[in-house]
């Protein structure tokens, strides 16, 4: 039913099979149709003039030339680009445009291009500018030191902070940078931020704005790392805004940053107030800083209220990390660079937890921004611009010990060794240290050891409590010399004031230290302790919370401090160990009728100003009741009829240990009205299992009850806790209206032992999704599900979509005696013509068709995995960079632990294999689930094995 003809034209006579046209003529094709009877007419325009090329440039933009020209008609776009004659590459787009912009990429600085242009329209006219046959050139430009990323958004909600509160600094440091902005850019990817030596990324700060670091982005910054770049950011928001995600840790080098996420992290903080930083001395980053903060930018208004905006975060650092800025009240760290020296690693980071711009311009070094930003730069790109930087990896040391020694000096070759000169004050003719070549270019390195013998060796260094070490190198290109300093400290800290705080699970630890040491609290059921609390802040006055204690049960324990230098002190109580006991509970059953006292309640009022009714225990006179709900004493809230307008009050029960059971039930009577005409009034029932962990809500209650009550609430994820109920009287009422309260009584906690089956759900695929519903509900996915404490009755199984599977039907069982155990089976299959072992769905969309001839071995983009491997695996098959492989970019860590990164796919599971000589492989047992980010896995050090070999393997 399709017909296909041609006409030929021409644009004078030439007979009668050829159609004559001009330029700008309009074409008609009309054709009369019979049946049924109409006529159609297409047209189009004769086009005889080739495109007119104009206003041909050259610019360099972003490590990339980028050629541009007009053309007086929509046109494509060739450009075609030479070198002494030599194409050296030819560059195009089909899309028809009239503004012209193709990039050269991977030039070499200092080499002169030649280029001509392309452009054809639509009716196939093509026009070629070479200049005249001379040809455009070019001169491939440097690729500047710092790319900085822009991605701040201006918001409503807050005023504008410009651009130049970076770009004013780097101009001050005197190194060369250029702007990416994501608004008109949009985000930068590996291939961008590869050129560059340094990348610097900003977002917005204020608590209004929410602009963070996509998994995209995030991805391209650790492969830039991984490349062997350089990261600096500086934000008090970013933290917050990513969350618990890998980013965080293996580039910020933040391992916690809020005090509950670990139970007890006291050099922690989230939203801490910094109203300044201070740096050490004798730091190679930022020595001596010592900076208020201003903070003025940000808003202080929220919904009328007044805070304060001094809102960064402190954190703990990673193992690797050195923490170098610190808020200097508390000690506790934000500012973190990584790595130390004498470590090797692919990247190098610089992560505060401040605005950068809230650090003034003015003032003298180091402290204004200028200068941070210059000492921070000179550490991410050691050598930078040639002038020489030199650091040791410690600010302070002990004898015996080792110092390493690096510079950085971009001038010289990774051939020959430099020489430092180093002494103290004991040696003042101290020794040469030859410093080698490091795996990253223009870094050097060396050691000496430190020895309080009066005669060293050749490879000592004499030293004695007090001294002042200095290591000196001659830069000769600008004939400077730098030098780098830390003190000797041969003095073990003195321990004293341990004073212990004691709750049911938990104990805190709180001790004084005569220098600023870290603290590490050893402890155990017996004298052989065994298990450790540690915090990494260098403090005088140290806080270590011991958790997952057992009630009624007698700890032993020992204090250990560590200063800066290494040396160490042990506080064990003359040999015989610190003792203390944790506090007997209330075993279940537990009642209390309230008719014999108030012993082990109490009450807590919040800081609210102007409450004026709280929980109170005795016999009510109000309009609620004139007595309990036995007997005459309750506990409750405007016993006495009042006329109360604000309100928050906690009622807190005794504590009880969950034990004893498989099933715990809280029951009390209660008896309230909350008056609908207020702001707000209600109660609710809280929950507090550790003193560190925030208070979980399990029950609510708002309008009134129908008299006399009886409440009750499953306690049964408490299990094995000690718990304490809490009671929450919230009112707030701008008008005066009446507020009867609410009453408690015969409060009861009981622990039973009832009927718990098992419900078990394997499925084929770790894909899958599926919603169990009965007397419990629960919802999983994977390729396992293992439910215990089920209680008896009829149960269903219902499995979500997986793309590319068939969803496994819905399936019913039931829990009793005689069927104690459900057995489930999810199979997920799916449609295979071919017999190939793909998924027909997943053929067809990704190749357009199911053909007869893929096979299992078929490798359609050539990267090697083949077209099933891309099907488990998740990837695309027509990307060749899309598959599954290891980073080369291996980490060996100082423990010889060895760290493998790889792009994941949600849902799919990877296992790591090693192997000694490539032929027998063992599994490590860790099944890692996958994020659709990256994922890092690390292998145990392993020092006699100096070779090894590692795959992944990938399942759905």
């Amino acid at each position: 039913g399709v017909f296909t003809g041609s006409v030929a034209t021409a644009s004078s006579p030439a007979g009668p099979a050829v159609l004559q046209v001009a330029h700008g003529d309009a074409l008609e094709v009309i054709y009369n149709d019979a049946s049924p009877l109409h006529t159609s007419i297409a047209g189009a325009i004769a086009d005889l003039q080739a495109p007119i090329i104009t206003n041909v440039a050259a610019t360099n933009r972003f490590a990339a030339e980028v050629i541009t020209w007009n053309t007086d008609e929509p046109a494509n776009s060739v450009l075609v680009c030479l070198t002494n004659g030599t194409v050296f590459g030819i560059f195009n787009s089909a899309d028809l445009e009239t503004e012209h912009s193709l990039l050269v990429k991977r030039t070499t600085p200092g080499v002169t291009y030649q280029f001509y242009v392309v452009s054809t329209d639509e009716a196939g006219n093509a026009s070629t500018n070479n200049n005249g046959g001379k040809f455009y050139t070019f001169v491939a430009a440097g690729v500047p030191t710092v790319l900085l990323v822009n991605n701040y958004v201006s918001t409503s909600e807050s005023a504008d902070i410009p651009v130049t509160v970076y770009t004013d600094a780097l101009d001050q440091t005197g190194v060369s940078y250029e702007v990416w902005d994501e608004a008109q850019n949009g985000s930068p990817t590996f291939d961008n931020l590869r050129p560059y030596r340094v990348v610097v990324w900003r977002i917005n700060d204020s608590f209004w704005d929410f602009t963070s670091i996509t998994p995209q982005e995030q991805d391209a910054i650790q492969k830039y790392l991984n490349a062997g770049g350089s990261f600096f950011m500086s934000s008090m928001e970013i933290l917050t805004r990513l969350g618990a995600v890998p980013f965080r840790n293996d580039v910020l080098q933040v391992q916690e940053f809020t005090s509950s996420s670990t139970g007890g992290c006291t050099e922690c903080d989230e939203d801490h107030s910094v109203p300044s930083v201070q740096g050490n001395t004798f730091d190679p980053v930022a020595p001596g800083v010592s900076v208020a903060i201003d903070y003025s930018a940000y808003p202080s208004d929220f919904i009328g209220e007044t805070i304060d905006p001094d809102i960064s975060d402190t954190f703990t650092a990673s193992t690797n990390a050195v923490p170098f800025l610190f808020e200097p009240a508390s000690g506790r760290t934000v500012g973190v660079r990584y790595p130390r020296a004498g470590q090797d690693s692919h990247g190098r980071i610089v992560f505060l937890s401040f605005p950068l711009d809230g650090v003034p311009m003015e003032g003298e070094a180091p402290n204004n921004r200028s200068s941070l930003l210059k000492s921070i730069l000179a550490f991410l790109a050691p050598g930078l611009n040639g002038v020489a930087s030199i650091a040791l990896n410690n600010s302070e040391y002990t004898a015996p010990s080792q110092i390493t020694i690096e510079v950085g000096d971009s001038d010289l070759t990774a051939t020959n060794p430099v020489v430092v000169h180093v002494f103290s004050d004991s040696a003042p003719a101290g020794r040469d240290v030859a410093l080698q070549s490091t795996p990253l270019p223009g870094l050097f390195r060396g050691f000496l050891s430190l020895t309080t013998n009066t005669v060293a060796a050749p490879t000592e260094l004499t030293v004695k409590d007090g001294d002042t070490i200095v290591a000196r190198y001659h830069d000769l290109s600008p004939n400077n010399i730098v030098q780098a300093a830390a003190l000797v400290d041969l003095q073990h800290p003195g321990i004293s004031n341990i004073v212990v705080d004691t709750t049911y699970q938990e104990a805190s630890i709180t001790w004084d230290t005569t220098e600023p040491t870290d603290a590490l609290v050893q402890f155990g059921e017996s004298t052989f302790l065994g298990r450790v609390a540690y915090s990494s802040a260098f403090l005088t006055s140290h806080e270590v919370t011991l958790v997952g204690l057992q009630p009624d049960r007698t700890y032993y324990y020992q204090i250990v401090s560590r200063d800066l230098a290494g040396n160490t002190s042990v506080d064990d109580n003359d040999g015989k160990l610190y003792t203390f006991a944790t506090p007997k509970p209330l075993l279940p059953p537990w009642f209390d009728d309230l008719e014999h006292g108030s012993t082990n309640w109490s009450i807590l009022d919040s800081d609210q100003a102007g409450s004026n009714v709280n929980w109170e225990y005795g016999r009510p006179s109000n309009a609620l009741a004139t007595g309990g709900h036995s007997g005459n004493n309750v506990w409750g809230v405007n016993l006495h009829g009042e006329q109360p307008d604000e309100a928050d009050s906690f009622l807190i029960g005794p504590a009880i240990l969950l034990s004893g059971g498989n099933r715990a039930t809280l029951r009390f009577w209660q008896i309230y009205d909350f008056n609908p005409d207020s702001v707000f009034e209600f109660g609710q029932l809280l929950i507090v299992t550790n003193s560190q962990g925030s208070p979980n809500s399990i029950g609510s209650f708002d309008g009134a009850s129908d008299g006399w009550e009886q409440a009750e609430l499953d306690l049964t994820p408490y299990i094995g806790s000690v718990i304490q109920l809490v009671w929450e009287y919230t009112l707030f009422d701008l008008d005066s209206n009446p507020h009867p309260g609410w009453l408690i009584d015969d409060v009861s906690v009981t622990v039973t032992n009832e009927f718990a089956g098992a419900i078990v759900v394997s499925n084929n695929i770790a894909a899958a999704k599926f919603t169990i519903t009965g007397p419990t509900n629960y919802t999983s996915s994977g390729v396992k599900g293992n439910f215990t404490n089920a209680p008896a009755g009829d149960y269903v199984i219902t499995f979500g979509p997986v793309p590319y599977y068939t969803t496994p039907p819905t399936l019913t069982n039931s829990l009793s005696l005689s069927n104690q155990i459900i057995y489930w089976v999810g199979v997920y299959s799916f449609p295979d013509a071919n017999l190939n072992g793909i998924s027909d769905l997943w053929e067809q969309e990704h190749f357009g068709s199911v053909s007869p001839t893929r096979t299992r071995s078929s490798d359609t983009d050539g990267d090697g995995m083949s077209d099933y491997g891309e099907f488990i695996a998740g990837t695309d098959p027509n990307d060749s960079q899309s598959r599954l492989h290891i980073s080369p970019d291996v980490t060996i860590l100082p423990t010889s632990a060895i760290r493998l990164q790889w792009n994941s796919v949600q849902d799919r599971i990877y296992r790591v294999f090693s192997s000694k000589d490539g032929a027998a492989w063992l599994s490590f047992p860790d099944l890692i689930k996958g994020t659709g980010g990256v994922l890092s896995f690390t292998v145990p050090g392993d020092p006699q094995q100096s070779v090894r070999f590692f795959k992944v393997e990938v399942s759905q």
